[in-house]
């Protein structure tokens, strides 16, 4: 007997949580012992310092206020986000993010904040009309609280990039984002360019010369397509459907 793989197998409950604990030991004893900087860079790996690997994910910032900001914001959204798509696909979507992260780090230091953000960008593609009260006081819809995060981001590495043309650094946040891009964004768009043909093809079906016309009841192959259309030997060239190839008064030219 076989067993047909199920991939929602692969999901990691409660995952949200999980990565909160996680975050909240790993950050916040680097903010106590005063770590540093939670940047990853990818020429750590070749160091005695390569084990941070493991622990980049949960490190995300350099203060206390914004660490419990992070962890407020991503309960709230990630919770949401898990719940939406459901286990398997969160959890891909959460490693995809580490590992483009990771990635990133080849040519700018990184951190992990990087995938909260995206989770944070998904909620606003889901559900872009709801709102949130920014600073707990002015509601503000999450389709322009992620635009202004997202230039926010990228207006450092935009700015290099013209001043000093150094792409490098726009390269990291580009692939920070790229699983929200590939998950959301890129067939966001494919969907949109599908129903945009499929309006395209059915305004030309309407507006193209049609070819076939019943003389009984007007039907053209525009309104039908799946209509047969024939002649009537009886009739002076005069095309019927098949509703009324059989079903009408013969015309002949002298009855003209």
């Amino acid at each position: 007997m076989t067993h047909k793989f199920k991939p929602a197998l692969l999901g990691i409950p409660n995952l949200t949580l999980i990565i909160i604990i996680a975050t909240a030991i790993v950050n916040g004893l680097d903010l106590y012992l005063r770590n540093g900087s939670p940047s990853f860079w990818f020429g750590m790996l070749f160091t005695p310092d390569w084990w941070n690997v493991f622990l980049f994910p949960f490190r995300i910032t350099d203060s206390w206020f914004s660490l419990i900001l992070y962890l407020y914001v991503f309960y709230l959204f990630g919770q949401q986000l898990e719940q939406s798509v459901g286990d398997f696909k969160y959890t891909l979507y959460i490693f995809t993010g580490y590992i483009f992260v990771l990635v990133g780090t080849i040519f700018y230091p990184m951190s992990a904040n990087f995938v909260y953000l995206s989770v944070f960008l998904a909620i606003a593609h889901l559900a872009p009309d709801m709102q949130i009260l920014l600073f707990f006081v002015l509601p503000i819809k999450m389709r322009w609280i992620a635009l202004i995060t997202v230039a926010f981001v990228l207006y450092g590495p935009i700015s290099l990039l013209f001043r000093q043309g150094a792409i490098l650094p726009l390269l990291g946040p580009l692939l920070g984002f790229a699983n929200y891009l590939l998950f959301f964004g890129i067939p966001h768009l494919l969907r949109n360019r599908g129903t945009a043909r499929g309006r395209n093809f059915k305004r030309q079906m309407k507006t193209a010369p049609t070819v076939h016309k019943c003389a009984i009841c007007g039907l053209t192959e525009a309104d039908d397509p799946t209509m047969d259309f024939r002649y009537c030997v009886d009739c002076d060239d005069l095309e019927y459907c098949t509703n009324h190839l059989h079903n009408h008064r013969h015309i002949k030219a002298r009855e003209n």
